[in-house]
């Protein structure tokens, strides 16, 4: 990983550097996370094995078996990134998603790490069901259509504010099951998500808030 620069690097972002070499593997397993696996329905760590960069195919480790495609301009490969923890799954803005479809008729909460290419632009991350359940992050705001009084939070706390490109941990809680029965991720109704995505969850029930306090702590 040799990089030069035309700008001296700041102590914190030397730190972070450093601390790719602890996390970030391409194309290379990752010991499985299974922190809070209580309720898990889907989980993609998109790490090494579990995501085949020719194919496309991307492997749930929630054990369920809900394979997902990933597709860009109608082909298959698969372009990933150094993620927030392990490797991610990079989306252009233009035509890549991933194709999902049914994953569970009663998620109630939905989990990921992301890095927006462009904090300004509406950014459709993911999709539940064609049907109006959707996040979205519009005008530097997390946005949760179709659920259910919503708690939303972004690394860590109760907050829906997320208006740089920086990672950021975002989950959405409901007490009211989303029918998750068509899911895609980086498009909803035609519009592309610019972006990184990581350690993606849904969970049949609502995360507390300690629970997805642990979860942030985990890319922290």
């Amino acid at each position: 990983d040799l990089r030069m620069y035309n700008r001296a690097l700041s102590a914190a972002e030397v730190k972070r550097l450093y601390g790719l070499g602890g996390t970030s593997y391409i194309n290379t397993a990752v010991p499985s996370n299974t922190a809070n696996a209580s309720g898990l329905v889907l989980q993609y760590s998109f790490d090494g094995t579990k995501i085949n960069t020719r194919t496309g195919v991307i492997t749930d480790e929630s054990g369920n078996a809900i394979t997902g495609t990933y597709k860009k301009n109608s082909t298959a490969n698969a372009t990933t990134t150094p993620g927030k923890i392990g490797q991610a799954l990079k989306f252009d803005g233009l035509s890549a998603s991933t194709t999902v479809g049914n994953v569970s008729s009663s998620v109630k909460t939905v989990a990921f790490w992301a890095r927006v290419a462009t904090s300004t632009t509406q950014q459709n991350i993911i999709d539940l069901n064609g049907s109006g359940a959707n996040i979205e992050i519009i005008n530097g705001v997390v946005t949760a259509n179709g659920f259910t009084s919503p708690t939303i939070y972004v690394d860590g706390v109760a907050s829906s504010a997320l208006n740089d490109t920086k990672w950021h941990h975002i989950v959405v809680t409901t007490g009211t099951n989303v029918n998750a029965s068509n899911v895609n991720l980086g498009v909803v109704a035609g519009v592309y998500y610019g972006g990184s995505l990581d350690d993606l969850r849904m969970y049949n029930r609502a995360l507390s808030a300690a629970e997805v306090k642990r979860l942030y702590q985990l890319g922290s």
